[in-house]
């Protein structure tokens, strides 16, 4: 109701296709998606509050494929995995 944006999403034939962004209260991104055919496909990150990277991973037909990182809000790096097709 306060007329600010909190999200955007892009549609193909009613299936979420390409990026979607979801924004903080105060305007900053808070998670930015890859999706195709409905399916996250490629990086997806999320931010904290001030605008730090808060996690980075990527996705292949909705699946967990190669590095994923969390950061805590002052930069440090607390976790490290890599998937394929979802599992570490």
């Amino acid at each position: 109701p306060d007329g600010r944006t909190r999200q955007t999403v892009s549609y193909k034939n009613n299936l979420r296709e390409g990026e979607c962004k979801e924004y903080f209260p105060n305007g900053k991104i808070r998670r930015q998606e890859q999706y195709l055919n409905d399916l996250k496909d490629g990086e997806d990150l999320a931010f904290h509050e001030n605008g730090q990277m808060a996690s980075r991973g990527f996705y292949k037909q909705g699946k967990k494929n190669g590095l994923f990182e969390q950061w805590t809000p002052d930069g440090i790096l607390i976790f490290e995995a890599e998937y394929k097709d979802d599992l570490r």
